[in-house]
């Protein structure tokens, strides 16, 4: 069963000319629309550009290099170290030589790696194929993201939330080999084809999702939400008659990312010995993720009230206690304003990582959370707020480049 995306005509956010009676305004709307992708390209070359420059221009951080792990083949810095700096580098590495017992790498996941692994003969190289493999992911995942946000809320907040998404001070990770842009392709398809096509089809990507990352698993929230609340009718409907309704085929479909987890697991085993391999890979990172905590809350609040703060430090950044703070202030009209499926996805994902003791990289993760982005787009979109868009992407692009060039000289980021 398929859920009708509203059209952008009877949405409440669509500005004007996106209903009926589209007149000049529509027109030049349309026109510009036709250079996004374009747009999106050469912003994507802006940005290899950008690396290019900062290593031949900047001094390259050796010593941040070398407190992460260093591929044996790849310990003299170079061009192409710039384009795999930090955890590019398991990605490569492992693409090459795969998971084995005891190494570091074991803590990332094998959906990247094993499509740079399978597209690198093409390209003769590794490092090209990991850079072609994250840039039309990501391009696809964007335009899936214009797709769903388009059909539920209008074309102008399509524009404004990729507006904010691409320009966000971390979104160049969507250009370099991290597996933030196959996130982003498996996660938004899943939600346009769970709208448009129904369960079977948002199955597929909701399946794959958690071999790419951790949080894939997360998927399953959004997907017993849709189920329950859309195709079995809870909350409209008595609960005797909504479970009425229940099909064991189509909870199967719900539980598509269970298979995934349980796939990642088998092959971990197989390749490690270990199915939880991961686990004992994290203990080397400063980071050290652990689920644990939320069954102990007063060791979370100490791990989570690390102090003094740095401006962005490792674990002490005030950078990302910044943006968590944002996230939450955004909770309340990411609920009243984006569907529940997409809501609770937005919720759980940027709650994971902290809720795992660290605010490490929330900087990065909080792309993996665009619904807030959806959130922060529909309240540009239409009010008084709306003047604030062109000065807010500027500035925001603005810090992006400082990072991007950051992030290429082995300094930290995210």
């Amino acid at each position: 069963m398929s859920t009708t995306i509203p059209s952008p005509a009877n949405s409440p956010s669509a500005g004007p000319g996106e209903g009926e009676g589209e007149g000049a305004w529509s027109s030049v709307q349309d026109e510009r629309r036709t250079y996004i992708v374009p747009a999106i390209l050469l912003g994507k070359l802006a940005v290899l550009l950008v690396v290019f420059l900062a290593y031949e221009l900047l001094p390259f951080s050796t010593p941040n290099f070398e407190i992460n792990f260093v591929d044996p083949a790849r310990r003299v810095v170079s061009l192409a170290t710039a384009f795999s700096t930090w955890d590019a580098q398991h990605y490569l590495y492992l693409s090459e030589s795969g998971y084995h017992a005891g190494q570091m790498s074991n803590a990332f996941f094998p959906l990247l790696p094993l499509l740079i692994h399978l597209t690198a003969p093409i390209f003769h190289s590794t490092l090209v194929a990991g850079l072609v493999v994250s840039n039309v992911a990501s391009l696809l995942g964007v335009y899936f993201l214009y797709r769903l946000v388009s059909e539920l809320h209008g074309r102008g907040a399509a524009d404004s939330t990729l507006l904010l998404y691409l320009a966000f001070p971390t979104a160049f990770f969507f250009s370099l080999i991290y597996t933030e842009s196959l996130f982003l392709l498996l996660a938004a398809s899943f939600f346009y084809l769970l709208f448009r096509r129904g369960l079977a089809w948002a199955a597929l990507p909701a399946a794959v999702l958690p071999l790419a990352r951790p949080e894939g698993v997360l998927i399953i929230i959004p997907f017993a939400v849709h189920y329950a609340f859309e195709v079995l009718g809870l909350g409209r409907r008595p609960l005797a008659a909504a479970l009425a309704r229940f099909e064991a085929s189509q909870a199967a479909l719900v539980l598509s990312p269970l298979l995934g987890a349980a796939a990642y697991l088998a092959y971990m085993r197989a390749a490690t010995g270990n199915a939880f391999e991961m686990f004992e890979a994290m203990k080397n990172y400063v980071s050290a993720h652990s689920l644990t905590y939320v069954l102990h809350p007063a060791d979370l609040a100490r791990a989570l009230g690390e102090w003094p703060l740095a401006l962005h430090g490792f674990t002490n950044s005030a950078i990302d206690r910044a943006l968590f703070l944002v996230f939450l202030l955004l909770l309340p009209p990411m609920f009243r304003r984006v569907h529940p499926a997409l809501a609770v996805f937005g919720v759980a994902v940027g709650l994971l990582n902290v809720l795992s003791g660290t605010f490490m990289s929330y900087s990065r993760y909080l792309l993996l959370a665009f619904p807030v982005f959806i959130t922060a787009g529909l309240l540009l979109q239409g009010s008084r707020l709306s003047r604030l868009t062109v000065p807010l992407v500027c500035s925001l692009a603005l810090i992006q480049g400082l990072f991007l060039v950051m992030h290429a000289l082995s300094y930290w980021v995210a």
